[in-house]
Parts: C-alpha cells; structure tokens; sequence
C-alpha cells in the first residue's frame, strides 16, 4: 500500500510539473519511458480519475465529497440553531411557511431572527388514553453559553403553530417543544320521557346521579382521563318506572330501590352521554256490565261486582290484565292510548285481555271499540286571551284552565264577561253548532262547548264562541 502511495505520489508530481514547465508532448515521452502508464496502481488512479473520486491536488476522496462542496453543504442557512424535542405520542412536522407543504429537516435547521416558525400535528397515537391531545409549544431560547434566555409559551389552535422570532433575538439557540395534556372527560346525563305523540320531555328532579359512590349536583360531570369510573342513577320509583338507558347497564333494580348502574367506563373511553328513559306510571279504569274476576299479569284474581268502576293501580308497560265476564268490559277513564285488548269466548261469557304498551297511536280508540268500549278522553287548551273581557271555564261544576284533559259524557261550560266599554253580545249570540244564552244583550253569557273529537289538540279561542257586536250597529 505503501509503494502503491509512492507511485500515486510521484505521477502526481509529474503531473503538476509537466503542467508548469512542459509541454504536453514532452510529458506525454516521459510518462511512458518511466513505465508508469503501464503500472497497475497507474491503472487503479485513471479510474479514481474518471470516476470523479479525485481532489484538486489529485488525492482520493469518496465519490461526490468535493472539500469545497461539503464547506458549501455544512454552511449554516441561518444564524439560529433550532432544536426540536420528540413527543412520543405526537408526530408533528415543522414548517417554515404558512402553507406548510415543505417539512424542515428538524436534524439542520437554522433560521434567522423575523422567520416564521410552523408546526402541525400530523398524527397523535396514545395507548393510554384517547383524551390526550397537544396542549402548547414552549420555545426556549439559550445563549451561547447554554443558559436560558427567555421562554416562549404558544397555544396551539387546531393543533398548528404559527411563531415568529422575533427581530430583535440575539440568542443562538432555540428549543421548540411539543407539550401535551389528558382533559378531564365530560360527562352529560339526562332523564327523560316521551309523551304520547314522541317528545321527549325532560324529567330532571326525577332521580339522583353518582359517580363512585359520590353523588354529582346538576347534569354533568368532570372525571380524571385515566381513572376508571361507575356512573349510578336512582330514581323515584313512587311515580316512575323504568323504560331504558343508553349506553347500556349493567345492573338495574327496577322495583323497589329503583337505580340504574352503567358499565365501568375505561381510561381510553372519551366524553360520555348518558340518557336514562322514564314514565309515569299509568292508571286505567275500566267498568263491567257484569260481576266479572280480574288479575294484573296473572296474580290474584280479584271479583268486581256489577257497574262499579275498578282501577288496578300503577300500571307499566308490559304489564297485562284478564278480564272474564258474561257482560261487557268498558274503558271508562285513564291512558286508555297505551292499551291493546283481544277478547275470547270462554264458558259462561268472554274472556278480555288488555296490555299496557309503549306506543301510543292516534287510532287506538278505534281500534279497542273494536273489542271494548271506551269512553274517549281528549286533550284541549282553554284559551284565556278575551278582546273584550274575561272568561272562566269550567268542567262538571269544577273551574280549570290552561291544557285539560276531557272525555265523551263530561260538561265543558265557557262564560264570558264584557268589560269594554260600548260592547256588548249581538241579538242571540251563541257559540259554534248553535249553542247561545236566552239573555238580549246582557254583559255575561254562558255556553255549553260539545266534547267531541274535533276539540283533541286544539285551542279554544273564547272569541270564536261569541258574537260580540259594538252598540248601535
């Protein structure tokens, strides 16, 4: 290797010195009368030669590594060194223009004071917990000495960073890390049920929440993003019975202490909404035509004499109640829409069946007259805004107001008074279908409303009812 080193060497000087003081020609003679031309290390150096893997002064360096390229490729494009920690459950990329298209080479960045510094989060992958986000970038800057400066704390909006140096910088080293953070979940619960027509309606004094055995003021919740936790709701089973939950639980006492409990929730579970179905407990009155022998869901039968009205109590759904009688079975009163019925001939009579179920329909009643008869109950709103006086209602003797509930054989009476000046009732007013009162034009009249079908889920406007004219029209 060493002789090899020589040669190289030699020819080199050769080289040099024919290129200073002879001729190519006289060169070219004194090349092969040394024998170096022929010379296998001669051979070796013309392919180093053509292979580009020579310097200047004709020594070997690798492929591409030219002294004078690697000064230009090493020459720092800015006078800031920028340094970036790693996050082990970020992959964030830098940038340093808005659109972010081109990542830095976070191994060599330099950048000058008044650049513009971008980040984004590119993907964020925790084990432990599906919470954890990218909270804030803390930029450091450090002297030449390596002692801090001065810190930056950046918020992050979307994940993105966007930091300027800022002009007046004169440190020489800037750190930029990523910091991270587990938000608390956020728990939200409700109680509800539906009406007959499928609002949901809030029940929110219905029930009492826990979580861990500790019980919560309000709706919602913040719980720690890598604990595990069991969210408890008991609730009034005086008044309410149990429909369903969402998610799903895992334990439920539907009776007597009345309480659901969900699945333990896990550190990877995120924000979390629990819902939690409820109804009033239904009521139902039904009279026979004949002594008949009832039972609720096939327990102790009960004999009910002739004509007398009997009302099995708190009903839910799912519940059912037999009937047998030689007369006929009639629904006299209570959520008669939340009934289905099958009657059957049995030895000495019929044999009825009514179940308790969940949806209500418009129709149901003409669907149970099919099989029972019932007396219709309708829902109405009793308007109070009178243009030109007062007016009361009332119902079997009874006053009421706002939305009332009343059935086929009941009284509805409306009476209005005028109060306005220079008004008064027209010559046998009346209201709608013809009912009106015997006085002439008296300041107070009452009328009779019908309670048909045509008044369910509607309004009554006092004004409708009257004809009120101003004197001497």
């Amino acid at each position: 290797m060493k002789r090899a080193f020589v040669l190289l060497l030699t020819f080199t000087m050769l080289i040099l010195t024919g290129c200073s003081a002879v001729d190519a020609k006289l060169e070219q003679i004194i090349l092969e009368k040394s024998g170096i031309l022929e010379h296998e290390d001669y051979l070796q150096y013309k392919q180093y030669q053509e292979a580009g893997s020579l310097n200047e002064n004709g020594q070997y360096q690798a492929t591409g590594s030219n002294d004078s390229d690697t000064n230009l490729q090493d020459e720092p494009s800015g006078t800031i060194h920028v340094t970036f920690a790693d996050n082990r459950y970020l992959k964030i990329c830098y940038y340093t223009e808005a659109a972010m298209t081109t990542p830095l080479d976070v191994d060599a960045c330099y950048l000058n004071p008044g650049d513009f510094l971008y980040a984004k989060v590119i993907e964020c992958i925790n084990p432990n917990s599906n919470l954890y986000r990218l909270a804030e970038y803390r930029i450091v800057e450090y002297d030449a000495e390596g002692n801090i400066k001065k810190e930056y704390q950046q918020e992050v909006k979307d994940g993105t960073l966007e930091f300027e140096i800022p002009n007046n910088f004169s440190g020489s080293e800037l750190s930029v890390m990523p910091v991270g953070e587990y938000p608390d979940r956020n728990l939200s619960m409700s109680v509800y049920y539906v009406d007959d027509n499928g609002n949901e309606c809030s029940l929110g004094n219905a029930g009492t929440w826990s979580i861990n055995n500790e019980s919560i003021e309000g709706n919602s919740a913040q719980i720690s993003p890598i604990e595990s936790y069991v969210l408890k709701f008991d609730y009034d089973t005086k008044n309410y019975f149990y429909v369903g939950c969402e998610p799903g639980c895992f334990t439920k006492d539907p009776t007597t202490a009345g309480f659901v409990e969900f699945w333990e929730a896990e550190p990877t579970d995120a924000d979390m909404s629990y819902r939690v179905e409820l109804h009033k407990f239904l009521e139902l009155s039904l009279k026979f035509s004949d002594e008949a022998r009832v039972s609720i869901n096939k327990g102790e039968t009960e004999t009910v004499k002739k004509n007398k009205v009997w009302n099995p109590g708190k009903l839910q759904y799912g519940d059912s109640i037999t009937v047998e009688t030689a007369g006929e079975c009639t629904i006299v009163g209570g959520d008669y829409r939340h009934i289905s019925a099958t009657k059957d001939p049995i030895t000495g009579g019929y044999r009825y069946t009514l179940k308790v179920v969940q949806n209500a329909t418009s129709n149901t009643a003409d669907v149970l007259t099919l099989t029972v008869d019932v007396n219709r109950i309708f829902k109405v709103t009793l308007g109070s805004n009178c243009n030109y006086g007062t007016c009361v209602y009332k119902l079997d003797g009874n006053v009421v107001s706002g939305e009332v509930q009343v059935q086929e054989g009941q009284k509805l009476t409306l009476t209005y008074k005028i109060t306005k000046d220079n008004y008064s009732f027209a010559e046998k007013s009346g209201g709608i279908g013809g009912f009106f009162h015997d006085l002439f034009k008296a300041s107070e009249r009452t009328i009779t409303i019908p309670i048909t079908a045509d008044l369910d889920e509607t309004t009554i406007d006092p004004d409708d009812w009257f004809d009120i004219v101003e004197r001497g029209e």
